[in-house]
């Protein structure tokens, strides 16, 4: 289930990627690639092709460049900058269309005026990873100069990516000595990642909708059975949220019980927690130190357009065996 959630690819993408091993076509999956973003964004501008967000971040910002990160809302982003850096200070903002682990949707538009009226000159820094296929990302705000997005969400798998900016001047400066895609990249992209990156991407232009009304189905099936079994209650209800991503509260369980449930039946989760992860003693007992709200656990579950009613409603089970074993333990 969690490779085809976090991790997908799809079987035309996969066909993609062994035809470029067989004939690689480099300069014609850039430009499907290139042509594909331009259509997801729907907003005229220069696409880069990379091997990722890592890459797109350092081929616009460098590794020296003050980076202001926005996190949740505008006021955040304002008062709270990264590395201590003053927001009027900082050469380039850092936005994300959604947040991961939450499944909420950000209002990007509010928070990158929020930037421009801090600081006019700022380059304003898109992450759509997580959103792509799962939000209608056309006509970006005006307020938004540069978009990044990472291949492992677009059914093809990782380590592919790319850089939109609306205006490649931004850009002009970066490298010297590239060649690649008109001399904003030094070195070549895999041909073969690059056909299987252009496939996902056709495939999510194409069948967007159905793939959206697909995976609220599933999530709203996964919601109503953990709900139902007692134990669960659903984060940020009335909030916008995803499409993709469940979020759930169990009360009076603290993360390592249910981690150690649910690897008993099979299952292997993430269990960082909000600061606490690097606690010394992960019990039950220790999480008493803790305030009230610190002792339970959030459990977030994220599907994609491969995931199955068979795997999903599978998971479910182990999840409520899984804190009934926590339950025993406390």
């Amino acid at each position: 289930m969690n490779n085809n959630s976090a991790t997908p690819v799809a079987k035309a993408s996969a066909q993609a990627m062994w035809q470029a091993v067989a004939d690689p076509d480099l300069s014609g999956s850039l430009r499907k690639t290139q042509d594909r973003v331009q259509e997801l964004l729907n907003t005229p501008g220069t696409v880069v092709v990379t091997s990722g967000v890592e890459e797109s971040l350092t081929l616009l910002c460098g590794t020296e460049d003050p980076m202001y990160t926005a996190i949740g809302d505008p006021l955040y982003a304002l008062t709270r900058p990264h590395a201590d850096s003053p927001a009027n200070a900082a050469k380039y903002g850092f936005l994300s269309a959604v947040n991961e682990e939450y499944g909420l949707v950000y209002d990007i538009s509010a928070q990158a005026k929020g930037l421009k009226r801090a600081n006019p000159d700022i380059v304003v820094v898109l992450d759509i990873t997580q959103a792509v296929g799962r939000l209608d990302l056309r006509d970006l705000p005006k307020e938004i100069d540069a978009v990044v997005l990472d291949s492992r969400t677009c059914y093809c798998g990782p380590g592919a990516g790319a850089l939109w900016v609306r205006d490649e001047n931004t850009l002009l400066g970066r490298m010297s000595g590239g060649f690649q895609q008109r001399g904003f990249r030094p070195g070549m992209v895999s041909p073969i990642l690059a056909a299987g990156f252009a496939a996902g991407l056709q495939m999510i232009l194409e069948q967007q909708a159905a793939w959206f009304d697909y995976i609220s189905r599933m999530r709203a099936k996964l919601d109503h059975v953990l709900e139902h079994a007692g134990n669960f209650s659903i984060n940020y209800r009335t909030q916008p949220l995803v499409c993709n991503t469940s979020n759930f509260h169990i009360p009076g369980i603290w993360t390592k019980p249910v981690v150690l449930g649910l690897r008993r039946l099979g299952i292997t989760v993430s269990d960082s927690v909000a600061g606490l992860e690097n606690t010394a003693a992960c019990t039950p007992l220790t999480a008493q130190l803790f305030e009230d709200e610190a002792r339970h656990s959030n459990l977030r579950i994220s599907l994609s357009a491969l995931n199955t009613e068979a795997e999903v409603m599978d998971a479910a089970k182990k999840i409520i065996k899984a804190v009934f074993v926590a339950n025993s333990l406390k």
